[in-house]
C-alpha cells in the first residue's frame, strides 16, 4: 500500500525534457512548501474552532496531493472538509491528526524523491 499512487509519479517523470526544469521536482518543492504552513493553519484554526476554516484548508490540500498521486492522503482530506464544513469539531479534530500523519510519510517519501 504505497504512499504514493506510482503510475501518477511515472506519469509526471514522462513530461521531463532534456534541458527544462524538472516538472515532478517542481510540483513537489511547491507542495512542500505550500502543505506544511496550510497544515499549521489548519491546526490554528481548529483550536480556534473555526471549523469551516479547516475544511477550506483540508480542499486545497486535497487537490494537491491528489496531483501528486497521494491518495490516502488526499482521502483525508476530503473526509476533513466533509466535517469542516459539517461544524463537526469532534470528528475534524480526530481526522485533522490523520491528516498530520499522513501528510508526514508523504513529505518523506517526496523528498527521498527529489533526492533520486
Amino acid at each position: 500500500d504505497d504512499v504514493l499512487d506510482r503510475g501518477v509519479m511515472d506519469g509526471l517523470r514522462e513530461l521531463r525534457e532534456p534541458g527544462q526544469p524538472d516538472p515532478l521536482a517542481e510540483l513537489i518543492e511547491l507542495f512542500l512548501r505550500d502543505a506544511r504552513p496550510r497544515l499549521e493553519e489548519m491546526r490554528a484554526a481548529a483550536a480556534a474552532g473555526e471549523w469551516a476554516k479547516v475544511g477550506a484548508g483540508a480542499h486545497t490540500l486535497k487537490g494537491s496531493a491528489s496531483n501528486l498521486g497521494a491518495r490516502r492522503l488526499s482521502s483525508r482530506c476530503g473526509a476533513l472538509e466533509k466535517q469542516g464544513k459539517m461544524n463537526d469539531g469532534a470528528q475534524a479534530s480526530a481526522i485533522l491528526a490523520e491528516v498530520q500523519c499522513e501528510f508526514e510519510k508523504v513529505e518523506l517519501v517526496l523528498k527521498a524523491e527529489l533526492q533520486e
